[in-house]
């Protein structure tokens, strides 16, 4: 998104118009797995959220397993 307000009103209106679960923010690139979750996160929010960050430890252990 060119700007951070612009990426709030995104990410709202996708909340509105889908019947799913949306997850973020996601944050990627560190040298470990890491995920922030809002103040006002539900529980299911934060399972949500450790199980991306447990899956993207294990593919990072497989993918440095190969090399």
């Amino acid at each position: 998104m060119s700007g951070l307000s612009s990426a709030h009103i995104a990410s709202r209106l996708i909340q509105e118009l889908v019947e799913g679960t949306v997850i973020g923010p996601l944050l990627l690139g560190f040298n470990c797995p890491v995920q922030i979750s809002q103040m006002n996160s539900t529980s299911n929010d934060i399972v949500n959220l450790a199980a991306l960050t447990a899956y993207e430890a294990v593919a990072r252990d497989i993918k440095n397993q190969e090399k």
